[in-house]
């Protein structure tokens, strides 16, 4: 439905690539799910490619779950459009089409996620955290990637606050997914995961909206006091 051809070969290198890269990381006690290392998670990757399975699990285990989002439809319009944003940006380093790779600054994007979905209290959380549309303005997790981005090195932040709103769209106690798994879903090899790591720490200092409960990374719809109250103590000489 998607895509005419898919190469197989390719899918088969990409996923023995990951497979590797993420033994080597678990052999070095890196905070990642223990599944990732097995031979199933690749073989998940390999059948899902060019889409990585942690996309397609915050689609069917989180967003598929809310009553408003068509299960079809709705997942083909949200694929079809982020699988266009790659075609006609090509970032560099894309392997596999992760959780991240939806765009939340495309307004139709994000209305799918919102509006469409009864979610429209998570508009303003988008804006202020992850995507601000506001010519010159910049939302807490850009602010946080921008020494990386300056050095050349992925927006991490940003990737991680993209999948974490995924998993935040549901409610009750399956909403949110441990930092261990957002790590999962915005690794790729050759990256850093102490880096990675690090962005998660200074998201968690910065975005007005993002915590942790329970071991569960998740977006609440009520800001933090305390980083608004810091922001602008901030912004005191």
């Amino acid at each position: 439905r998607l895509f005419e051809e898919v190469d197989q070969q390719a899918g088969r290198e990409t996923a023995q690539a990951y497979h590797s890269a993420f033994v080597t990381e678990l052999d070095r006690g890196s905070d990642l799910p223990a599944h990732a290392a097995a031979a199933g998670y690749a073989t998940d990757i390999e059948n899902d490619y060019p889409f990585h399975p942690e996309l397609f699990r915050a689609l069917n285990e989180k967003v598929s779950t809310i009553p408003n989002f068509q299960r079809t439809r709705g997942a083909l319009r949200l694929l079809a459009r982020t699988v266009r944003r790659l075609w006609e940006t090509k970032p560099a380093g894309t392997y596999l089409i992760h959780p991240h790779h939806i765009d939340l600054s495309d307004e139709e994007t994000l209305n799918d996620l919102t509006a469409r979905l009864d979610r429209p209290v998570f508009r303003q959380v988008v804006e202020a955290d992850i995507a601000n549309p506001k010519a010159g303005a910049q939302a807490h997790a850009a602010l946080a990637d921008s020494d990386l981005v300056r050095a050349g090195r992925p927006p991490y932040g940003t990737r991680i606050a993209t999948t974490a709103l995924l998993h935040s769209l549901v409610q009750g106690t399956g909403a949110g997914l441990t930092p261990a798994e957002a790590k999962l879903a915005v690794f790729t090899p050759g990256d850093d995961l102490a880096l990675v790591e690090k962005q998660l720490d200074r998201l968690l200092e910065t975005c007005w909206f993002l915590d942790v409960t329970g071991n569960r990374l998740r977006f609440s719809t009520e800001p933090s006091l305390a980083k608004i109250v810091a922001d602008e103590v901030g912004l005191i000489g």
